[in-house]
């Protein structure tokens, strides 16, 4: 075996110095034989997008892992912490009005009686005047948290924990790349600026050299594209096909917009996802501003449309505004491996900003890199594995993201045509028949997941996918059981009351005021 023993990244941005720091990290850790080097070679030319303002819980344990300060990230970030996602607007009750339910971060426990607590849920209805509408208030204290905007501890010093739930973050997407590089340049990883303008390929599309424009052709044993949606390496010069999920997903624009947070308004502990007449308008809040913009379909509104309909939803003058249109390319690689090279992050595959699934798309896949990690050879059954486990990871976050879409009852054109059966892939219209008996199990989804049996869940039973039907194991939910659960949560909500505002607790961490009483 001849082992390989020099990583280049091309490509910078979070990308690119996630996986750096992922794979410096994790397959140096055990400091036995010779170091895998890692070198980044980043354009001087080309603008960081930001993928992404917010992320899934499971970037938290990432960026434990390969030892970030919590309180240094949150600080010069300017994050604050994401219990959930608000989706306002995109189902209507059964009496027409416009509701309102939480996907969370966390569910409550995993078991009552041995069975689901939402058995009981669907059997028994929402405890306590909670809002039947929005599941996930009945089953955690984290509804409750995010109507209060509370923090998620007491003490700002127990870094990466929460008193009750897990969490993950919002933050400015060009900060973290920021900070990411100059966290892997100081952990000995190389950071060279210059553009890749070719490469050498020979058989097997295996890619001896890289043809930078100022230095000219370089050695290379395994390539990571982290270049975005431009695919340098493996769309450009490989030419790696492009597999669209336009014919799932119709969303195909986006127009980002900042604003300043009103005098003494408080910073919330949730992204908000409020459905408008051909797509949604997202918020997540960071320590010094808010991030908002519309996600749309150009087959419904054009930009210009869009930008008045955003503007007019925020009370914005549109002429008073020059927001930049996005256009997203939604899908993925046929491939993500090809000879010696892998696509992490855009260059790879996107599905819309719904749920936050870039960053943690990126982690995944750079974790599935030190799983599958080659020799020279590069051999083909590794590839094929790692490769049909990216399929399945992109596959997965299509069908969760298009569950959303199409299990919302608005009457416009767009959540019509969104809804109509053609926009279904096989993978979840069989899921769906499945669930209308049961419901989700760990088993119906293929690994690597982002979301969870639980996430589905909540999400089918928020939008009243059982509504009108009875689940056989419903006929097994005690009431008794139920109540005692809800005595329980009660329990745990009161203590979550004390715990500080997330404004006042970032602020403590921040060391700018301390926090209040």
């Amino acid at each position: 075996m001849q082992a390989v023993q020099n990583i280049t990244i091309v490509g910078g941005g979070t990308a690119g110095w996630l996986t750096a720091l992922m794979l410096h990290t994790r397959l140096n850790w055990t400091r036995q034989g010779p170091p895998v080097q890692v070198a980044l070679i980043e354009s001087p030319n080309i603008p960081i997008i930001g993928v992404g303002e917010g992320c899934l819980p499971g970037i938290m344990a990432e960026f434990q892992r390969i030892g970030l300060d919590e309180q240094e990230f949150i600080r010069r970030c300017n994050a604050t912490f994401k219990f959930g996602v608000n989706f306002v607007n995109w189902n209507l009750t059964e009496d027409g009005k416009p509701g309102t339910f939480v996907h969370p971060v966390s569910y409550g426990d995993r078991w009552l009686g041995g069975i689901s607590p939402l058995y009981y849920y669907l059997a028994h209805g929402a405890h306590g005047g909670h809002d039947p509408h929005n599941a996930a208030a009945s089953l955690d204290p984290i509804v409750e948290a995010i109507r209060l905007n509370r923090a998620p501890r007491a003490s700002p010093e127990d870094a990466y924990k929460g008193d009750f739930f897990r969490y993950a973050y919002h933050f400015d997407a060009t900060k973290l790349a920021e900070y990411l590089r100059e966290t892997g340049t100081r952990r000995g990883i190389t950071h060279v600026l210059d553009d890749v303008d070719n490469a050498i390929v020979g058989d097997g599309e295996i890619i001896s050299h890289l043809i930078l424009r100022q230095r000219g052709a370089i050695p290379v044993e395994l390539v990571i594209d982290c270049t975005g949606f431009r695919g340098t390496i493996i769309s450009k010069i490989l030419n790696e096909p492009f597999q669209s999920y336009s014919n799932n997903l119709l969303c195909d624009r986006a127009v980002p917009i900042q604003i300043p947070y009103r005098e003494n308004e408080p910073i919330e502990s949730s992204t908000s996802a409020t459905a408008l007449s051909a797509g949604w308008v997202w918020r997540i809040p960071l320590f010094n501003r808010i991030g908002t913009g519309y996600v749309y379909s150009s087959q419904h509104r054009s930009d210009d449309e869009a930008i008045r309909e955003l503007c007019q939803y925020l009370g914005l003058d549109p002429e008073g505004v020059e927001p930049r249109v996005i256009q997203m390319r939604v899908g993925r690689l046929r491939r993500a491996w090809v000879g010696n090279c892998i696509a992490v992050g855009l260059s790879g595959g996107f599905i819309e900003p719904l749920e936050a699934t870039a960053i943690m798309s990126i982690a995944v896949t750079a974790f599935q890199i030190t799983h599958h990690f080659p020799d020279k050879s590069m051999p083909e059954t590794l590839r094929q594995r790692f490769n049909k486990r990216i399929d399945t990871l992109y596959n997965n976050v299509r069908d969760f993201i298009l569950m959303h879409y199409y299990l919302a009852n608005r009457p416009e054109p767009f959540w019509r045509a969104a809804r109509d059966p053609s926009v279904l892939t096989d993978s979840l219209l069989e899921n769906l028949e499945v669930w209308r008996y049961r419901l989700p199990e760990p088993e119906d989804l293929g690994q690597p997941n982002i979301f969870t049996d639980a996430s589905y869940a909540v999400c089918l039973a928020s939008k009243g996918f059982f509504r009108g039907q009875k689940l056989f194991m419903e006929t097994r939910a005690a009431r008794q059981h139920w109540d005692h659960y809800f005595a329980a949560l009660e329990r745990r909500r009161a203590r979550m009351r004390a715990l500080p505002s997330a404004r006042d607790f970032l602020a403590k961490m921040r060391r700018e005021q301390p926090v209040a009483a």
